[in-house]
């Protein structure tokens, strides 16, 4: 299941994550923080892309050879969640924008060799 990518088209690079059906992986968030899993999966999953896109605008950078595939810079941390609170309903956020809560995972820092919520 491909929950989001990342790419160019000439001198265009792009992130895409679109809302899942429920039921899908890709709306893995049960509880959801604000109370509907797709699009908080969604923002997850665009941090992650978006990401990828800042790292690897061209699909010509670097990857980590692990787990028996090639893994990119924020999937090495994949389901990956750090600082995280617990809100009433009983969901799990680690950051907050614009006055809502998200669950955003992590993403490789070069820097500390390990997965990270800063730069």
């Amino acid at each position: 299941t491909m929950c989001a990518l990342h790419g160019y088209a000439g001198n265009y690079k792009f992130a895409w994550a679109g809302i899942s059906p429920a039921g899908c992986q890709c709306s893995m968030f049960n509880p959801s923080v604000n109370y509907y899993p797709p699009v908080d999966a969604a923002v997850n999953w665009m941090a992650n892309g978006l990401a990828k896109t800042a790292t690897d605008p061209f699909g010509s950078a670097w990857y980590y050879y692990g787990n028996f595939r090639f893994i990119e810079n924020a999937d090495q941390c994949s389901g990956y969640y750090t600082n995280a609170y617990i809100a009433s309903n009983g969901a799990y956020y680690n950051m907050y924008v614009s006055g809502r809560y998200y669950l955003v995972q992590t993403n490789w820092n070069l820097r500390l060799g390990a997965c990270s919520m800063y730069p």
